[in-house]
């Protein structure tokens, strides 16, 4: 990916994408609950760039109980709410209401005042499309300006 250029970058699908748009089929991924701890093990002692993405119509229902101790120390995390589109808008600045909400709850849930210096530092909060694009290119910036930073 490092030799390719900004334009190809752009076009350049992951697999699940390129399956989604060459056959119009969307590859259900699952991964069961006793497998997903140990999906996650392999980096608990590295330090990282977590991009945790949470279902905004399920939240905090899509936040995996005990994910900070899954995902262990030195990390850093970017919370993306999802399907920020499926959401009406009840007022004007909605979005950034909703992304207020979003972090509290994250932190209520996740954080526990006495494991301070255990918490993964929480870089940034955003709510996303992944359906329309929206805020999506906030995101990728905000993940490259972290991994410049790293």
């Amino acid at each position: 990916l490092e030799r390719k250029s900004k334009e190809e970058l752009h076009r350049t699908l992951c697999q699940r994408c390129y399956i989604i748009k060459e056959y119009n089929i969307a590859l259900k991924v699952s991964v069961s609950p006793e497998d997903y701890p140990k999906a996650l093990e392999h980096i608990k002692d590295k330090e990282a760039l977590i991009v945790l993405v949470v279902d905004l119509l399920d939240f905090p229902g899509s936040v995996w109980p005990n994910i900070l101790d899954l995902l262990g120390k030195n990390k850093r995390i970017i919370l993306v709410g999802n399907k920020v589109d499926l959401i009406v808008p009840d007022q004007k600045k909605y979005i950034r209401q909703i992304t207020e909400v979003l972090r509290s709850e994250f932190m209520k849930k996740c954080f526990n005042s006495s494991e301070a210096s255990y918490f993964p530092k929480l870089l940034s909060v955003l709510c996303v499309s992944a359906k329309t694009g929206f805020n999506m290119e906030v995101l990728i910036d905000k993940i490259f300006t972290s991994w410049r930073w790293n």
